[in-house]
């Protein structure tokens, strides 16, 4: 079967009949998408008009034969008693007999096919049959070309739907690397360069913390269109995951690439109008641009990527761009995200620990585990970027998981060997802190290791009060009831104020090093020890001074009524076997 259009077939349809039946014209009327019966073919002008008629009149041998399913056969319109209206006006346009007869599959009607002749005319059985095969003819051709139509609008429709974020309609990751292949392919062709943009918006998690998730989403929607708002005609603007965006530039070096970010920097300044809101939002930006004609997607979101991970890490709302020294860090982090799996798997991850004093009595009071990773080919891995790369790769929390099992693990070997480790603290990402799926793993591995709760303090840093109000306190609640000690790590680094003291469950304070640094240089740094450590006490927290190297920082900390310390004055970080040893020396 040929595969011609609806309108050719209805065409061909009116053509045809008229030369295989003794009449003087055809017309089709056809019931469309939305159930609306029209007119949409016609053998002439005339006839078309004719055809009108019947749906101005509201009656006719047409539509009779579309709603009855059966032929209607007028041989004289003079005596017709069943649609007067018409057949009056249909004599007064020249006719004298009609015959339709209905497009019809498998108990579907799709239309129906008239014949108009200007005489009266009784066609015989065989003009009869012959008429309505040609109608069901034709209604199977309809009805397999309504399905390639739709067949085609559905696959249009699942590929837009593959290639373009369902909230925004902008291309999505897929779309986005086909399209940048394109145009690194069409700058090397033309020895031009391709710019990249890799946008992520400052702290949209409290936005949807705050309004909820519907308001998050207009947001996003309103940002995308400020986006495109600033960049040039052929630049392609993408949605790659919840709030980031990448923007491809064409024939842009990073000049061009810069000059567009700070477009974009422009175009956020201004409040968004979320009724009944007004929500101000900024974006880290980080630029890349081909740097030579054998960089490939993946190579220049990759460097795109690193140099928005350190725009975000210089504080956000600002760009970044990729240097070649930033490139070769962005390759060195990447090369440490790919291995860290490996290293997981393979035991190649330690555990150091840091005994911390109770200033009181000399002795130590606890210990903390300090991870470590020493990289095959790169050394050791600093525990910030070892944290950082398991968040980039999900895997922080099979590494948090690693690290409290280890160190309850420890910890129960130095209790059954008679050392007084008392207490191990951990350090916790922000990430972990809050999953949901924390608590019930520390609950665990405290049970399968024997470690009594209350001997594991799991230290957070005040940037997780501070980015996820609600989580953290459904996760402190969770964790007291499983009876761990909670730490506050760093504290005075970030944006805390005292008040987060109150309105968070912890049970110590660790002083940040910079603060015990500045004692007896910086009179502020001793007013906020003092203040930090008069609170704390009051609503009953023990309060650590980290770092501290030097003996006169101990004196004055012990004076302002610090309950432990921690720092090189007293011991350093050291290996397991290391530290029974130093706490039997401190312990005599």
């Amino acid at each position: 079967m040929e595969d011609f259009s609806i309108q050719e077939i209805l065409d061909r349809l009116a053509r045809r009949v008229i030369e295989v039946i003794p009449t003087d014209g055809a017309g089709v009327l056809l019931l469309d998408d939305e159930a609306q019966l029209h007119f949409v073919a016609a053998t002439d002008e005339r006839i078309l008009v004719i055809e009108g008629l019947q749906l101005e009149l509201g009656e006719g041998p047409c539509i009779l034969s579309f709603e009855s399913g059966e032929a209607v056969l007028s041989p004289d319109l003079s005596k017709e008693e069943r649609f007067e209206a018409f057949a009056s006006r249909a004599i007064e346009e020249g006719l004298g007999a009609v015959y339709s007869f209905p497009l019809r599959l498998d108990g579907r009607r799709l239309g129906a096919l008239d014949l108009y002749s200007r005489t009266t005319q009784v066609l015989s059985a065989e003009d009869l049959v012959g008429a309505q095969v040609l109608a069901d003819v034709a209604a199977t051709y309809i009805f397999n070309a309504q399905a390639r139509v739709d067949a085609t609008a559905s696959a249009d429709a699942l590929r837009h739907r593959a290639l373009h974020d369902p909230l925004t309609k902008l291309p999505n990751r897929t779309l986005l690397e086909d399209r940048l292949g394109l145009a690194l392919a069409k700058s090397k062709r033309l020895d031009t360069q391709t710019g990249l943009l890799f946008l992520d918006l400052d702290r949209f998690k409290a936005v949807n913390d705050t309004y909820g998730h519907l308001v998050g989403d207009r947001l996003l929607i309103a940002v995308a269109d400020r986006l495109s708002s600033a960049l040039r005609p052929g630049d392609t603007l993408a949605r790659v995951a919840g709030d980031e965006f990448v923007v491809v530039c064409e024939d842009a070096d990073l000049a061009h690439a810069e000059q567009i970010a700070a477009r974009i920097h422009a175009v956020l300044d201004a409040p968004f109008a979320i009724d009944p809101n007004s929500i101000s939002i900024s974006a880290s930006v980080g630029i890349a641009a081909s740097a030579d004609h054998d960089e490939n997607a993946a190579d220049l979101l990759l460097h795109a990527d690193g140099a928005l991970y350190d725009a975000k890490r210089r504080g956000g709302g600002r760009s970044q761009s990729a240097t070649e020294r930033a490139r070769t860090e962005t390759d060195r982090r990447m090369n440490v995200e790919r291995d860290l799996r490996h290293a997981l798997e393979h035991d190649q991850l330690s555990l150091a620990y840091q005994p911390i004093f109770d200033l009181a009595t000399g002795r130590a009071a606890r210990v903390e585990a300090l991870l470590r990773w020493t990289h095959p080919q790169l050394g050791a891995i600093p525990a910030p970027t070892i944290v950082a790369s398991a968040e980039r790769t999900g895997l922080i929390r099979e590494l948090g998981a690693w690290v409290v099992r280890n160190a309850c693990e420890q910890l129960q070997r130095w209790n059954q060997s008679d050392v007084a480790a008392h207490c191990v603290c951990v350090n916790v990402a922000a990430a972990e802190f809050t999953d949901p799926a924390y608590c019930g793993m520390v609950e665990r591995i405290c049970d399968t290791t024997g470690v009594d709760p209350g001997a594991l303090c799991l230290e957070i840093t005040e940037n997780v009060l501070i980015d996820d109000v609600p989580g953290a306190l459904a996760a402190f609640d969770g964790l007291k009831r499983v009876g761990v000690q909670l730490a506050l790590d760093d504290f005075g680094t970030g944006y805390s104020s005292l008040s987060y003291l109150k309105r968070f469950p912890v049970d110590i304070v660790k002083i940040d090093q910079t603060f015990v640094a500045g004692i007896g240089a910086e009179p502020l740094d001793e007013a906020i020890v003092t203040a930090v450590v008069t609170l704390a006490h009051h609503i009953g927290m023990a309060v650590v001074a980290e770092g501290v190297e030097e003996q006169h920082q101990r004196t004055t900390i012990t004076k302002l009524g610090c309950d432990m310390v921690q720092g090189y004055l007293f011991a350093r970080p050291m290996t397991a076997d290391a530290v029974v040893s130093h706490l039997e020396t401190h312990s005599r």
